[in-house]
């Protein structure tokens, strides 16, 4: 019974110990499992990274590529529009210096010819003011010859006759009046303003109201004087004529009658016919005076004229030369302000070539740069997974070779435990048959 009761307390304690065996194989069964499992997760996540990683680089490889050639290609455009951009340049500077060359040729001939053409102007000028001022000395001295047998005239009547003055004044107050159309009291207002007499005065000896005064015939005698004198009409060198002639007639007469007093009728028209033919002789001479002097008058008048109207074309010359010298000036200003804008802009521009060109070295540089960190970060990216897969695979190996390691252990137990439970059951089958 003892023996029995061993035996059965052994199987229950093998049993025992198998079950919690097989519960600990079945846990690590289970847990290898689970890190089989969680290999094999890791192993998809691995390749699914490997995957994402190869794929990633791949691409950025593709935009790599792209950025070399579109960098490449704007390269190339940007050599080709610089190089352009210089011959459009060159022959822009080309057509500038030609077209300055042909402004100063044009201007040196312009200057010549202009130079020319007022060295021609001013002897032509010279030449007609020699002429001129010989005219006008010729003139003067015609005018002067002729001023004064005017003045003789004009000596020979000095309006000491009451009557002849106020009929002078009367004419050319008359003469005034209507020349102007003003009325008389503003013509008297403006003679007694002149002559030092109240305009009443002037009034009275125009209407011969009253009988003048010494001085009021004095005052109104200057003015005649004074306003005649430019105003010579026809007739009052037919009054010089007359009284000129008068004069001479009796200083002819008063000789004559000295001389021949007392003498026959013959006589007597002897002297009518030499106041005759006297008189027609100093007609003749008075006409040819007056067309003299109006001619003279002419021609001064004319060469005034002509006068004004050369300095007047010699001052427009010397200012259109003046305005040519300043345009060309101003033009050769703003030529050499384009030519300069033009070098500054050729600079800017070279110099903008120049750090466009380093800008795009340096970014080609950091492109390779990066091109190269990231090969390097891939390389040392791919070492690393395959040092990981490696290892993992080592892992796993070992996984294996412990989990065949223990499922043998397992099994030699399980022989074991088996062969002991055979060792058992014959045993206690021998003890029942022995028991029996």
């Amino acid at each position: 019974n003892s023996t029995s009761q061993e035996i059965c307390n052994e199987i229950n304690r093998i049993r025992e110990t198998s079950q919690t065996e097989n519960e600990k194989i079945e846990r690590a069964i289970a847990d290898l499992n689970n890190k089989n499992e969680g290999i094999e997760r890791n192993i998809s996540n691995l390749s699914t990274n490997v995957n994402r990683i190869l794929e990633t680089f791949q691409t950025e490889n593709e935009r790599i590529e792209r950025t070399t050639v579109d960098l490449n290609n704007n390269i190339n455009r940007i050599l080709e529009t610089f190089q352009i951009e210089n011959e459009r340049v060159e022959r822009t500077i080309s057509n500038l210096s030609n077209n300055i060359n042909r402004i100063q040729e044009t201007f040196q001939t312009e200057s010549e010819r202009v130079e020319k053409t007022i060295s021609n102007l001013s002897n032509n000028i010279n030449i007609i003011r020699e002429t001129f001022q010989t005219e006008n000395e010729r003139n003067e001295r015609a005018i002067s010859d002729l001023s004064d047998k005017i003045n003789k005239i004009r000596e020979a009547q000095d309006y000491s006759n009451e009557e002849t003055l106020w009929n002078e004044f009367k004419s050319l107050v008359d003469q005034k009046q209507a020349s102007e159309g003003r009325p008389l009291k503003k013509i008297f207002d403006e003679i007694a303003s002149k002559i030092n007499l109240c305009s009443r005065t002037v009034d009275n000896f125009y209407h011969r109201n009253t009988n003048p005064q010494q001085r009021t015939k004095d005052e109104i005698r200057k003015w005649v004087n004074g306003e005649g004198g430019n105003k010579i009409s026809q007739d009052n060198y037919k009054l010089y004529e007359d009284l000129f002639q008068i004069n001479i007639i009796s200083k002819d007469l008063t000789q004559e009658s000295s001389n021949i007093e007392g003498s026959s009728q013959a006589n007597q028209e002897s002297l009518i016919s030499i106041y005759s033919q006297s008189r027609a002789g100093f007609d003749t001479t008075i006409n040819y005076m007056i067309q003299q002097y109006r001619k003279l008058k002419k021609i001064r008048e004319t060469s005034q004229t002509e006068n004004e109207k050369i300095e007047r074309a010699v001052a427009d010359l010397s200012n259109n030369i003046n305005g040519v010298r300043e345009t060309f000036q101003t033009e050769n200003e703003g030529i050499e302000r384009n030519i300069s804008h033009l070098g500054i802009n050729i600079n800017r521009i070279c110099e903008t070539f120049q750090t466009e060109n380093e800008r795009i070295e340096r970014a080609i540089a950091d492109l390779n740069n990066n091109v190269n960190r990231i090969r390097e970060t891939f390389q040392i990216e791919n070492e690393r997974v395959e040092r990981t897969i490696s290892n993992l695979s080592n892992s796993i190996n070992r996984i294996r070779e412990t989990f065949q390691t223990e499922s043998e252990r397992v099994e030699r137990t399980i022989s074991n435990l088996s062969n002991n439970i055979n060792i058992i059951r014959e045993t206690f089958q021998t003890e029942n048959e022995k028991m029996k």
